[in-house]
């Protein structure tokens, strides 16, 4: 995400000239082309040089909106290497070092980085694979093709049953099982009433 460089003045500026042995990146520069951040890297480490200061009378760095999220950026890219463990998405992660073995700490099965999410192990550090969040995205097929997958199975889209009629949506069971729910309480009230008869007085006697 680019930071609202745009957007900040200049009064003063350092002008810098690298050494010839040095390689300095510019990550950003003014609008005449000379470099407002420079990057060197040395090892494992990097080093930053901004040819602005952040006073007012130099410019509008100090108000925070890029000065802030540059220095959460540097502190960030620091930290990364004496971080033991990361995070990454499933699919999209390389390992540096294609000779490294990456086995599964979070399952007694065997599990390959490339392509399963877990937790993985080499050494000392340790990864975190996640799987992208497009996978939990539902996907809509057409109608068209769902009928085209099932065959001779018959298919209802929700779609065309919003615009159907109630009678039209009941199924062929539903005529049969209310006629068998009929009957059975007819049944049951045949045998209800059958049984509050008065007994006869021979019966009785």
């Amino acid at each position: 995400m680019s930071l609202p460089l745009d957007r900040l003045a200049f009064r003063q500026r350092q002008d810098m000239t690298p050494a010839s042995d040095a390689v300095w990146i510019a990550l950003a520069s003014f609008a005449d082309g000379k470099p407002f951040l420079l990057r060197h890297t040395s090892g494992a480490g990097r080093a930053f040089i901004c040819t602005a200061l952040p006073g007012k009378a130099w410019s509008d760095l100090g108000e925070g909106s890029v000065l802030v999220p540059m220095l959460q950026r540097m502190l960030r890219s620091g930290g990364q290497r004496l971080v033991q463990a990361e995070t990454a998405r499933c699919g999209e992660w390389q390992p540096r070092d294609p000779q490294a073995v990456w086995t599964a700490v979070d399952s007694d099965e065997h599990k390959h980085a490339a392509w399963q999410a877990g937790v993985y192990q080499c050494g000392t550090r340790r990864i975190a694979l996640n799987r992208p969040a497009s996978e939990s995205r539902p996907e809509v097929t057409a109608s068209e093709d769902v009928a085209a997958l099932l065959g001779d199975v018959r298919v209802q889209v929700l779609d065309d049953l919003a615009h159907r009629s109630a009678d039209k949506l009941q199924s062929e069971v539903w005529p049969i099982l209310l006629s068998l729910c009929l009957a059975c309480l007819l049944v049951e009230s045949g045998l209800l009433l059958s049984n509050r008869r008065p007994r006869s007085k021979e019966a009785t006697s």
